[in-house]
């Protein structure tokens, strides 16, 4: 009972640090498609908006989510290559959905593979790199 109060709670802090972090990546990402980039090269506005998201959701991971106390450096760099695998692989299902779909949607279709991958990545994250060492 105890272990899935605490599941609940941290998939909820987890929700948190998650949901603000896809707010930030889309507030990036718009901002520059459209202001900066222009849409027929808003991939660029998302690769930076996704490399902000991944500083944002590590910090706060490491700090308010999984509240870990050490080995941050090693947390660090196993969390950044995990994510750049996970991100490429985003990259290739929402550039294929752009293109069959069209640009018109390319904030609905960003936002909901993160949504999807995030699942993935809390199951990780939980069970592997922030897991309890006790």
């Amino acid at each position: 009972m105890q272990t899935a109060l605490i599941f609940k709670h941290s998939f909820f802090r987890f929700l948190i640090t998650g949901g603000s972090g896809v707010f930030l990546n889309i507030v990036v990402t718009t901002g520059l498609t459209e202001f900066v980039f222009g849409r027929e090269h808003y991939f660029w506005a998302y690769i930076a908006g996704t490399s902000v998201n991944l500083m944002y959701n590590f910090i706060l991971h490491s700090r308010f989510t999984f509240i870990t106390q050490n080995r941050h450096a090693k947390h660090l760099a196993i969390f950044v290559g995990f994510n750049i695998l996970s991100t490429l692989l985003q990259m290739l299902v929402v550039s294929e959905l752009v293109q069959m779909i069209g640009t018109t949607y390319y904030i609905l279709i960003i936002a909901s593979t993160i949504l999807i991958f995030s699942i993935g990545s809390y199951v990780f994250f939980k069970r592997v790199l922030f897991a309890s060492r006790a």
